[in-house]
């Protein structure tokens, strides 16, 4: 029952996180421009480099310490003063040496008020729920975060030349919210023993997270930055709005990968290793029932979704979209395989192997094909490179993965007919809601969804 409630609680989490983007991305691109949005995506990721490494896997390492001794309060304490001062000192030392080269290189104003993010980061301590499965506190936190952004953005981005006004709402509602999260935390941990912290202990095991998450984050981010030099600021825009686009429809997966972890680290600490099994394979039918049908259905309505959120001037987003919704595919089945049986396994080697393999094959590909068929040069370069990735994953973690073929055909047989019937619709709710109707009878005739079950699950 508390996953489920968890499951509930990180579902709002990334609702907010859905709701939002279809609130205010139409408003910012089209009063910021794609010019300037594009300028603000490529300084960001930048920015984001820099506080990756003062990160340096503490997050990753953090949730899945805490999950293992999360009973015990004197390790609990210990572990999460370790890590927050480990953060803590990553972070100046990583500021300095940020502030001189920013000085050297003579920078725009947009890149040291980006900058902020690095120092605000220190006080990001969402990890510690995570690790405890108290999910309820972070949603709380992020529906005042997101409200805030949501009347701040409409109150005070105007026009084009609110490009630094509108970095700085995002810094103010992140800082308060991470300021938010301290509230309770007194009753879950201790004062610090400074004496009793082993800041070399923690940076040494958490180097182990970091390797796999910096090649990740090379890869997925690196384009952005290789966009922004060999093409235009917008192309730069246009790729992270589909980015964003398929990742904001992506919620139910993403929200089951942040349950999963701790949840996973805690069972597989007890040994408790048929469960594990069993578990995760619950968890990879919902995922296929869910991604194989959002490809179909991200195929049949982008152009009207693209159009009516964002206009004509982002129209050059729609080719990007349907691409990239392939790759969906390779997303889903490596949530299961990194973030829940090689993590929370200890088996971090393997997964940093795999994503440094796509690194490299990422970065020829984009060298290649960003000169010669531009922003769809990255998308592809994306789509092969998950592949590449998720195949190597699904090889090393075939013991825990169990796919079942039958299902699949019947997920895969399903959402072709849903496509095929949707995309003769012209009206674009008409299409998503027969498209969900079509797609849900279909599982009941071909006996993928028990209604029976649904019933007897309901009155429990």
């Amino acid at each position: 029952m508390k996953l489920l409630k968890n499951y509930f609680y990180q579902f709002f989490y990334q609702f907010l996180n859905l709701l939002v983007p279809l609130i205010t991305l139409p408003y910012i691109t089209k009063t910021l421009g794609a010019e300037n949005y594009g300028l603000y995506v490529y300084s960001f990721t930048i920015i984001s480099y820099l506080i990756l490494i003062t990160d340096f896997g503490l997050r990753v390492y953090g949730s899945r310490k805490i999950s293992y001794i999360r009973n015990n309060l004197s390790k609990k304490t210990n572990v999460f003063w370790e890590i927050f001062f480990t953060k803590l000192i990553l972070t100046l030392v990583v500021l300095i040496v940020s502030i001189v080269v920013f000085f050297c290189k003579k920078l725009s104003l947009i890149y040291w008020i980006q900058l902020i993010m690095l120092v605000i980061s220190i006080f990001d301590i969402s990890w510690f729920y995570q690790g405890i499965e108290e999910f309820k506190e972070v949603a709380i936190r992020n529906l005042i975060i997101k409200i805030m952004y949501i009347i701040l953005v409409f109150l005070f981005v105007k026009n084009q030349n609110n490009l630094n006004i509108y970095i700085l709402i995002v810094i103010i509602t992140n800082f308060i919210g991470n300021l938010i999260l301290y509230i309770s935390l007194n009753k879950q941990i201790l004062k610090p023993n400074l004496k009793n912290l082993q800041l070399k202990a923690t940076l040494k095991e958490s180097i182990h997270l970091f390797l796999p998450e910096m090649a990740i984050k090379f890869y997925t981010s690196m384009d952005r930055i290789m966009l922004g030099y060999f093409l235009l600021k917008k192309d730069v825009s246009y790729y992270d709005i589909a980015n964003k686009f398929l990742i904001i429809i992506m919620i139910g997966i993403t929200t089951c990968g942040s349950v999963m972890l701790p949840k996973i680290s805690n069972l597989f600490y007890e040994n408790k290793f048929d469960e594990i099994k069993k578990l995760l394979g619950i968890v990879t039918d919902y995922y296929l029932m869910i991604s194989i049908p959002l490809i179909c259905g991200i195929l049949a309505t982008s152009k009207q979704l693209v159009i009516l959120y964002l206009g004509n001037e982002y129209i050059e987003v729609i080719p990007i979209i349907n691409i990239m919704s392939f790759t969906i595919i390779f997303w889903t089945i490596s949530n299961i395989t990194g973030s829940q049986i090689l993590i929370p396994m200890k088996k971090e080697k393997i997964l940093t192997k795999s994503v440094i393999i796509g690194s490299i094959i990422n970065l020829i590909l984009n060298l290649i094909l960003i000169r010669k068929i531009g922003v769809l040069g990255v998308v592809i370069a994306t789509f092969i490179t998950e592949g590449v990735v998720t195949s190597i994953q699904i090889y090393y973690s075939k013991e825990y993965l169990n796919f079942n073929l039958l299902k699949l055909l019947k997920y895969l047989f399903s959402s072709i007919i849903m496509y095929i019937i949707i995309i003769i619709i012209k009206p674009l709710y008409l299409k998503i809601i027969s498209g969900i109707i079509i797609y849900l009878l279909l599982m009941i005739i071909l006996k993928v969804i028990d209604l029976k079950q649904i019933k007897i699950y309901i009155k429990k």
